[in-house]
C-alpha cells in the first residue's frame, strides 16, 4: 500500500513538473531556448533581453493587422494561458499574409522567433525571415516558414491596391529616407537590352514624363518581367515594399492597361538628342566609345556622357574607371553612363549615375551577376606612377573628343 501511494505521489509530482515547464516542451529547439509569458515579466536578467532567439507554444487565437513604430504588420495573437498573451509579429502587411493559418485558429502550436519590447501588457516576438520555420506543431510538424508565409500575388495585389501607397517609382527610389510601407507604381515599360534593368516611365502631377532604371529582380518568381510577357511600350505596375531598413524591393509586376500615354508621347518630350559620338583603339586591343548628348531635347542647359570602354587586361579597366568616373565628378554632369569590359571575358561592371543616385551591376569573370562594385575591379589598385601611360592614353582620347564638342 505504502508502494502503491508513493507510486501516486511521484506520479503527481511529474504531471505538476510537466505543467510548470510547459508540458515537456524540450529546454531548446535548435537554437531557439524555450520561453514563458512569466519568465519575461517577472524578470530583469540578461537572458530574457530583446533580440533571443526563443519558441512559445500557445493558442492561435487569431490574426490581425497592428501599427508597430509607424509600420503596418500582420501578427499573430497567441494566448500562452489565461491572461497571458503573446504577439507574434510575422512581417509588413501586404508582403505577408496569414493564408496558410485559416486551419489553425484555436490550435495550440510552437511559434519560433525573437524576443522583442512588450507591447500593451503583451509580450512579443518576431519570426525570423531566414529561419527554416517559424511555426510548428506540438509534435514537430512544420506548419510554415518565412517563404510560405509571403503573401500570394492575388493577395498582395489586392491588399496594395486598397492599402498601399501609389506613387512614382523614382521617387520613392531616391528618398534618402525611405518610409517603409507597400507601394504600387504604373507606367510604361521599356525595354532597352540589358540584362539587369529595364527603363520605367511615369507622367508626373507636372505633365512632365519621368523615367527611371528599375532592376528586373524581384520576390516573386510568377512575377517576373517574362512570366507576365510585359514587352516594350506596354504597361506596368511595379508593386514593391520599403521594409524597416529602408531598403526598397520589388514584389512582382503585371500587365497594366490604363497608363494613359504612350511611348511616342514619352519620346518626343524627352528622347535624348546626341551631340556627337566616336570610336577609339585604345592599345592593341582595347577601344572606346564616347557620346555627348543633351537628356532632353526641350533642355539644353547641361549635357551628359556615355561611355564605354573594352579594356585590354584587368589594370586598364580599373584605371579606365577611375579617371572617368573622377571626370564625370568635375563636369558635374546631370546624367552619365560607363560601361567597363575587360576583353574575351565575362567581367564587366555598368554605372548609371545621375547627382542623386548611382545604379552599379556588373558581372564576375564566371558570368556571376553582382549589383555592388565586383572583387575584380579595385579602385584603390591605381598608382598614378604605374599607370601613367594608361592614364595618359586615356586623357588623350578624351581631350580630342572635348575639342570636337
Amino acid at each position: 500500500m505504502k508502494k502503491l501511494y508513493r507510486a501516486g505521489f511521484t506520479t503527481i509530482i511529474s504531471i505538476c513538473l510537466m505543467i510548470l515547464t510547459g508540458c515537456g516542451s524540450p529546454e531548446k529547439i535548435d537554437s531557439f531556448k524555450r520561453a514563458s509569458y512569466d519568465e519575461y515579466t517577472n524578470t530583469t536578467s540578461k537572458e530574457y533581453s530583446n533580440w533571443s532567439s526563443i519558441y512559445i507554444t500557445g493558442t492561435l487565437k487569431n490574426t490581425e493587422v497592428m501599427k508597430i513604430d509607424d509600420i503596418d504588420y500582420l501578427v499573430a495573437n497567441v494566448e500562452e494561458a489565461k491572461d497571458k498573451n503573446w504577439i507574434c509579429i510575422i512581417g509588413q502587411a501586404g508582403v505577408y499574409s496569414d493564408e496558410i493559418l485559416g486551419d489553425y485558429i484555436g490550435k495550440k502550436l510552437r511559434f519560433f522567433g525573437e524576443y522583442q519590447s512588450p507591447i500593451e501588457n503583451k509580450q512579443v516576438m518576431k519570426f525570423y525571415n531566414t529561419s527554416k520555420y517559424c511555426i510548428k506543431t506540438t509534435n514537430d510538424k512544420v506548419v510554415a516558414d518565412p517563404t510560405g508565409l509571403m503573401a500570394s500575388r492575388e493577395y498582395a495585389t489586392n491588399w496594395i491596391d486598397k492599402n498601399g501607397i501609389e506613387s512614382r517609382y523614382d521617387v520613392i527610389k531616391d528618398l534618402s529616407d525611405k518610409i517603409p510601407g507597400v507601394y504600387v507604381s504604373r507606367g510604361l515599360c521599356i525595354l532597352d537590352g540589358n540584362d539587369n534593368l529595364f527603363k520605367f516611365v511615369q507622367k508626373g502631377e507636372d505633365g512632365l514624363y519621368h523615367d527611371c532604371y528599375v532592376s528586373y529582380d524581384c520576390e516573386h518568381d510568377d512575377g517576373t518581367i517574362s512570366e507576365a510577357g510585359i514587352q516594350t511600350g506596354e504597361g506596368i505596375s511595379i508593386y514593391y515594399y520599403v521594409n524597416e531598413n529602408g531598403f526598397l524591393k520589388n514584389l512582382f509586376f503585371s500587365k497594366y492597361s490604363g497608363v494613359g500615354f504612350n511611348l511616342d508621347d514619352f519620346e518626343n518630350q524627352t528622347e535624348k538628342e546626341i551631340i556627337l559620338t566616336k570610336d577609339y583603339q585604345w592599345k592593341e586591343e582595347g577601344n572606346v566609345k564616347l557620346s555627348a548628348y543633351y537628356p532632353s531635347r526641350q533642355d539644353k542647359s547641361n549635357y551628359a556622357f556615355d561611355v564605354v570602354i573594352d579594356a585590354s587586361t584587368e589594370k586598364d579597366a580599373i584605371s579606365a574607371t577611375n579617371l572617368f568616373l573622377n571626370f564625370f565628378d568635375k563636369l558635374k554632369l546631370e546624367e552619365s553612363s560607363l560601361v567597363v569590359k575587360i576583353h574575351g571575358t565575362n567581367a564587366n561592371i555598368i554605372y548609371y549615375r545621375t547627382p542623386k543616385i548611382t545604379i552599379i551591376t556588373g558581372e564576375e569573370y564566371d558570368g556571376t551577376v553582382v549589383d555592388t562594385i565586383p572583387s575584380w575591379l579595385d579602385l584603390e589598385k591605381v598608382n598614378q606612377e604605374e599607370y601613367t601611360d594608361i592614364i595618359s592614353g586615356l586623357s588623350s582620347i578624351m581631350n580630342d573628343f572635348l575639342d570636337n564638342l
